[in-house]
């Protein structure tokens, strides 16, 4: 096979197709579904860092469940006010719960 002898390729119509192309592409194009659109905000969204505000929590970085004390929170008959608006970790909140 002589290769001059072939005709000259272009990149233009290997890569981009007519405008009539792409706008029925893209109304064709499967729309995302609830549970798609849901799992890429939790991926794009930036989740806070959350540490436990006592000072000598043995894991104040890693929680299962992050508690805030707020002025509803009764919990254990106990008296939340020195912890108002701090973020405790699921251990650190139930042991003040119980023990104070």
């Amino acid at each position: 096979i002589d290769v001059h002898n072939l005709p000259e390729r272009t990149t233009q119509s290997l890569t981009t197709p007519p405008p009539s192309a792409a706008s029925s592409f893209l109304s064709e194009a499967p729309r995302a579904s609830k549970a798609s659109k849901k799992e890429a905000a939790k991926l794009s969204a930036v989740k806070p860092h959350k540490q436990c505000a006592y000072e000598c929590c043995p894991s104040p970085l890693h929680s299962n469940k992050w508690r805030v004390v707020t002025p509803d929170t009764t919990a254990g008959g106990r008296d939340w006010t020195s912890l108002m608006g701090k973020t405790l970790c699921d251990s650190c909140y139930s042991t003040f719960r119980k023990h104070g």
